[in-house]
């Protein structure tokens, strides 16, 4: 393939590729209406756990380019829907994290327990059990809560995660991130997660390749951190393009060896018209 013009299937990150923050970065939106202009599938596939697929459908759109709901993935999103089809219709789950990963739960069967028990009454009473503990970004999480997980996956049940980034990004700078909050719960319940749906895994791309019918060689990854946007498109067998509007400059890219560089170097989306 020698121009990324010739996939048929776009799949971007959106903060620090679409985004950063509030703000559309450069190009991003034209881009992206010229891509729709081409005939061309749009698809977004965020880590980001916190908010639902029509939260960022409706920030998108706001920015200029019209995205529909079913256009967007999330690291829970996918996290809902593969252990949707995994555990039978109203198995519990215990969640650390948001809104948009108790909805991605529940929309898919899961009975979310964390509103039918206090945190103490979780901890004390070991009749309380749970099918799965989940845990993502939660910007509101407390000692009680890290320990009523870990007292349900010592009773049995199955730890997922959402992904594993340590930071994200903030107009303050970087702050904790999911990965932080597994790397709590990795020592304090001894287990380490089942599943890791978030990027670099490759099960994101997966059901958008189903969803979407589209063939791997004519699929491309677009995103601004190679061990995640980059590596999960790899890891899926796509082809891969860096956005150098994010977290890697042109001169870091030095570092990683060969095997892990992109197929095509974009310095922001417009590049990809040249």
């Amino acid at each position: 393939m020698n121009h990324i013009l010739d996939n048929e299937l776009f799949i971007f990150d959106l903060d620090g590729v679409i985004y950063e923050g509030i703000k559309p970065l450069a190009n991003s939106i034209e881009s992206l209406c010229k891509l729709q202009e081409l005939g061309k599938k749009i698809v977004f596939f965020t880590n980001n756990a916190t908010q639902t697929p029509k939260n960022f459908a409706l920030k998108v759109s706001s920015m200029g380019y019209k995205c529909q709901e079913d256009q967007v993935f999330t690291s829970a999103f996918v996290c809902g829907s593969a252990l949707g089809s995994k555990y039978p219709k109203r198995s519990t789950a215990f969640v650390i994290g948001e809104g948009g990963f108790i909805d991605a739960l529940s929309s898919n069967g899961f009975k979310v327990i964390n509103e039918d028990y206090s945190f103490d009454q979780i901890i004390e009473n070991k009749s309380i059990t749970s099918s799965i503990v989940a845990v993502g970004l939660d910007r509101t999480v407390c000692y009680k809560k890290f320990a009523a997980a870990s007292q349900l996956i010592a009773r049995g049940a199955h730890f997922y995660a959402s992904n594993t980034d340590a930071t994200l990004p903030d107009i303050h700078g970087f702050l904790p991130g999911a990965g932080s909050l597994i790397s709590f719960m990795r020592t304090a319940s001894g287990k380490e997660p089942l599943h890791v749906f978030g990027k670099p895994d490759p099960e994101g791309i997966f059901q958008i390749l189903e969803r979407f019918g589209e063939e791997k060689n004519k699929t491309v990854m677009i995103g601004d951190r190679i061990n995640t946007d980059i590596m999960c498109g790899k890891n899926a067998g796509v082809n891969t393009a860096l956005a150098l509007t994010g977290v890697i400059t042109a001169a870091e890219l030095i570092d990683y060896s060969p095997e892990k560089l992109p197929d095509w170097i974009l310095p922001d989306l417009s590049a990809m018209f040249n």
